[in-house]
């Protein structure tokens, strides 16, 4: 028999209201996953979150989404800032996206 090697690995799986609910808490400004990554309906989005630098883009991305609340593909900017500061874990997050 054939052996696969293989790593087991943390999947946190949640659904997109959460995270949206969770940033909403974070910094009062409105988030929606759907627009941000232009998913569409009954679809996931797959994110591997750690503590990583974010380059001069990405942070100015995240500050003036809190500031103003207007993003574009800031999803993975913003979970690694979050995760950065302690506020989510690191890991493999599988976002449900169905509405």
């Amino acid at each position: 028999m054939m052996s696969l090697e293989c790593e087991k690995v943390v999947v946190y799986k949640v659904d997109y209201n959460q995270i949206e609910k969770l940033i909403r808490e974070f910094c009062g400004q409105w988030f929606s996953i759907p627009h941000d990554q232009e998913s569409s309906n009954d679809s996931t989005i797959n994110l591997t979150v750690k503590k990583d630098e974010l380059n001069e883009w990405e942070e100015q991305s995240v500050t003036d989404f809190i500031e103003t609340g207007e993003h574009t593909f800031l999803l993975q900017s913003f979970m690694t800032y979050l995760c950065n500061i302690g506020y989510v874990n690191e890991g493999n997050y599988v976002i449900d996206v169905s509405w």
